[in-house]
């Protein structure tokens, strides 16, 4: 019998749809007082060759009292089993107690559950015919990001394919994550496909650069006919510095936008200046600076005419530098000690225009860039060799 899971996930959200776009089954009464509905059916109406030894999945719109949702459920011709609820992903599963008999056609109709406020279900009907009997262990046949890999999107969900339909109950009970995310455990959201072969798992957001390690225990991952994975499924990847500027054309043109020049001296010490292309009373110019694994110190902004505006503000942590400045004339800088061994650079604009700090200059203590090595910044990692 499945072990009960009393920490499920909150967040689950299950988009099988019943009937997969088809016949979704046939209402077997009107009930004025109804006000959610059965959302998804597994096997779906209609289904054929379901395995005989399969259990029965289905969730309801809303969370339901558990005793009415275990009495809900019924099949015709008559089947025995044991009835289990999941109020976290107001998910019911219904597991015969003896193999289904192949060639017959099940009708299961569910009736009679109600919610707290004591509003009934809406009464849902579908039928399947069963098939022959599975004996196959599923296999987990690919996950993104794939093993290993480096430069993971920190926001990006986890996606696990597999062979067969899993049962989602015992997917999150085996999920083991190292290190921990920062997010709770009830945070993270699970989203199944239509055919329940793929999932995808968000743990919110990951941290900068960090190697994570994900196990699936094999003595819970199982289908719904309780066959569980063959061998533990693993994964191991390491994680982008962070958001960055993906998004901006790393060869486009910036003609009409200011120029940022970043340049390192040496002892930790940088420097960005900003310098418009074109000189207005309007010109305004912004960055984000993040010191992915530590913090920044002795900032300053430059001032070279006396009606410039330059503002900079640092987070609780010191570890993000926000900065912008009103400029008429000339340029401006922001200079900074950073014990950090990656910076990111984002939200640099111009006049509300994206731009990028298209130049980077490394060089000896006292430098100007223009004596520098300069490279070309091509996304928004940028290693600090110390």
């Amino acid at each position: 019998m499945l072990k009960h899971l009393l920490y499920m996930v909150a967040g689950l959200v299950l988009v099988w749809a019943i009937g997969c776009g088809e016949d979704t089954g046939t209402p077997t009464g009107e009930d004025g007082g109804a006000t959610f509905s059965v959302e998804a059916v597994f096997p779906t109406d209609g289904a054929e060759d379901v395995p005989v030894n399969s259990a029965l999945l289905l969730k309801f719109q809303k969370e339901v009292t558990r005793p009415s949702a275990e009495a809900s459920i019924r099949v015709a011709p008559s089947v025995v089993g044991s009835a289990i609820y999941d109020e976290s992903m107001n998910m019911l599963l219904f597991t015969p107690q003896t193999e289904l008999n192949s060639g017959v056609t099940y009708t299961v109709t569910v009736e009679g559950a109600v919610d707290v406020e004591g509003n009934s279900v809406t009464p849902y009907s579908y039928s399947f015919t069963a098939g022959g009997k599975d004996t196959d262990a599923p296999q987990l046949l690919e996950t993104v990001p794939a093993n290993e890999d480096e430069n993971v999107v920190r926001a990006e969900p986890i996606t696990f394919r597999f062979d067969e339909i899993i049962n989602p109950l015992t997917f999150t009970d085996s999920l083991q994550i190292d290190p921990k995310p920062q997010s709770r455990q009830e945070e993270w959201t699970f989203e199944w496909s239509s055919d329940g072969k793929v999932v995808q798992v968000s743990f919110g957001q990951l941290g900068r650069m960090q190697t994570y390690h994900i196990v699936l225990d094999s003595q819970n991952v199982a289908d719904l006919s309780g066959n569980v994975l063959s061998t533990d499924g693993e994964l191991r990847f390491t994680t982008h510095v962070g958001d960055g500027m993906e998004n901006i054309d790393p060869n486009g043109s910036y003609s009409k936008v200011a120029r940022y020049t970043i340049y390192r001296q040496s002892g930790g010490n940088w420097t960005v200046t900003w310098l418009p292309t074109r000189t207005n009373t309007n010109d305004r110019g912004t960055g984000t600076i993040i010191a992915t694994n530590g913090t920044f110190s002795d900032v300053q902004m430059q001032k070279q005419q006396p009606w410039e505006k330059n503002s900079y503000q640092l987070s609780p942590d010191e570890s993000q530098l926000d900065f912008n400045a009103d400029f008429y004339w000339g340029n401006s800088s922001v200079q900074f000690k950073t014990n950090s061994l990656s910076l990111v650079f984002k939200n640099f604009t111009y006049n509300e225009v994206d731009v990028k700090p298209n130049e980077i200059w490394i060089g000896k203590d006292g430098d100007h860039p223009s004596s520098a090595t300069k490279f070309t910044l091509i996304n928004s990692d940028l290693p600090t060799d110390q």
